[in-house]
């Protein structure tokens, strides 16, 4: 059962997630991980920088998926309350 802070929660989530900024930080945010997995196999000459271009598309990928992954928490949690 989803408490009320936890609705508000996601509330806020989804107000940003349709805010014309959250739009904008999220292209940027894909044409980074594009950009930085495109130059790799050139820009990681060692096996420690690719290991830490791996760290970095990681976290672009999260971040890149995070508005799915909290529509899809909050649509979980929805369904237990119903």
């Amino acid at each position: 059962m989803m408490d009320k802070e936890t609705e508000q929660y996601y509330d806020d989530l989804l107000e940003m997630f349709n805010s014309d900024a959250w739009k904008t930080f999220n292209e940027d945010i894909s044409l980074m991980y594009d950009s930085l997995l495109e130059s790799a196999p050139t820009a990681c000459e060692s096996n420690d920088s690719w290991q830490f271009r791996r760290g970095q598309l990681e976290i672009l990928n999260y971040v890149n998926n995070y508005q799915a992954l909290m529509i899809n928490a909050s649509e979980e949690l929805s369904k237990d309350v119903h």
